[in-house]
């Protein structure tokens, strides 16, 4: 899966953290709106519209 930043209220982006998706969650049309992030924190669900990509896994 890909290595994403998470976005962390209150936090500059320099300084969220960084983990992988263990998880997706789709909605009832398909799209994948969230998703599980496990950083070094523990594990978290967050918006896919709060994760910035750092690493592309290479799986087309």
């Amino acid at each position: 899966m890909e290595t994403v930043e998470t976005r962390e209220p209150g936090t500059t982006w320099s300084r969220w953290p960084i983990g992988r998706i263990t998880d997706v969650h789709p909605s009832k049309d398909g799209i994948i709106r969230s998703v599980t992030v496990k950083t070094k924190q523990g594990t978290v669900t967050r918006s896919s519209r709060s994760l910035r990509l750092v690493e592309p896994s290479g799986d087309a």
